[in-house]
């Protein structure tokens, strides 16, 4: 059966199409979409470093120790910079990562602002149906 599958018409042997046993994933398939995806998202996780580390060095500590003593101002202000960025989850989470000095509920609201933002802008304007 297997030779009947291989076999091409000009007599020379190729291996099966597909994966031999079920549940068998193609390496050479695999590592390809493994690579792409890091491609793909490199980009943005560089962006996501390099506006972490902007916003280390730019943003005096003062300013954002007065984030932390405020919640819902950490909130809002987060909630800004998190439509402002617009960047991919990937890169959120270093910016998110990078503000351990805020609460926990503001750096939340910052990696789902965005998220939310869009789908109201959705609803409102009509782009949903």
């Amino acid at each position: 059966m297997d030779a009947v599958r291989t076999a091409r018409v000009d007599g020379r042997a190729r291996p099966p199409a597909g994966p031999s046993r079920p549940g068998d994933v193609p390496r050479r398939g695999l590592r390809g979409h493994g690579r792409h995806d890091l491609v793909d998202a490199a980009g943005f996780l560089v962006l996501g470093a390099i506006a972490a580390a902007a916003l280390t060095v730019v943003v005096p500590e003062s300013w954002t120790r007065g984030l932390a003593g405020s919640v819902v101002l950490a909130v809002a202000v987060l909630a800004v910079l998190a439509v402002v960025l617009a960047l991919c989850s990937e890169a959120d989470a270093f910016v998110a990562a990078s503000l351990s000095a805020l609460p926990l509920l503001p750096r939340l609201v910052f990696l789902v602002a965005l998220t939310s933002a869009l789908a109201a802008g959705l609803a409102v304007f009509g782009g949903a149906g």
